[in-house]
């Protein structure tokens, strides 16, 4: 389990950094898992790597924040996304709560 996660919107401190912060890949011109979107996400809230998760169902867009740094957890809500890998695995995002 992990603890003492900072939600994005949280350490940027108001819902509206939040929205500030978000990557678009239309604006950018790459898709996950090219690292230029993880590393706008970060740039634009104005924080590392190493103190970011990320949540996805794909695997391979784990792998791209992994290779950053970032935590990568799979979020394994439905059928499909419920594979094996070496990263947390969760079915629903309230684990991820103490």
């Amino acid at each position: 389990m992990i603890t003492g996660i900072h939600h994005i919107s949280m350490k940027c401190g108001t819902e509206e950094a939040y929205e500030r912060a978000r990557a678009f890949s239309c604006f950018i011109g790459v898709f996950k898992p090219d690292k230029r979107i993880y590393l706008d996400a970060l740039n634009k809230c104005g924080i590392s790597a190493e103190e970011t998760i990320f949540i996805d169902d794909a695997v391979r867009n784990l792998d791209g924040a992994a290779a950053l740094g970032i935590t990568p957890i799979l979020i394994a809500a439905n059928p499909i996304a419920d594979v094996e890998t070496e990263y947390t695995k969760i079915r629903d995002l309230r684990e991820l709560i103490r």
